[in-house]
């Protein structure tokens, strides 16, 4: 989705930063990183350097970036999974042994997708 990403923000979409909140969490939770466990990894100096704080506990990292996210609109979500799940099938096709991780991939948009729709949904209320 980085491709994404830099279209919304080079079109200079409103939810730029959203999407760039979005791929910062996903990194985090892929690379499963603890930002107070290795604060001198790169992409935590990333999240935090975003978030504008240096000294920001990860929970609160990770609170934040999802906040942040929320800001991409959900109407979205459908067609992005289609392109999502057309690059994994295609990758699996070619590379089977990397479809495990493409599929664990999968879950954890599918996940955050969830958590972003439950936060949006609260707030509204």
């Amino acid at each position: 989705f980085l491709e994404v990403t830099k279209y919304e923000c080079h079109r200079r979409a409103g939810d730029c930063s959203a999407w760039r909140a979005v791929n910062i969490i996903e990194a985090l939770e892929l690379l499963r990183v603890n930002c107070d466990e290795h604060a001198e990894a790169g992409i935590c100096k990333k999240a935090r350097k975003f978030l504008g704080s240096e000294n920001i506990a990860h929970e609160q990292v990770v609170k934040h970036l999802l906040s942040i996210g929320e800001g991409v609109p959900t109407k979205d979500y459908p067609f992005l999974n289609a392109i999502r799940d057309s690059v994994i099938n295609f990758v699996c096709r070619k590379e089977p042994e990397e479809c495990s991780a493409l599929k664990k991939f999968t879950e954890l948009e599918n996940w955050f997708e969830k958590i972003i729709q439950e936060e949006k949904t609260s707030h509204r209320n």
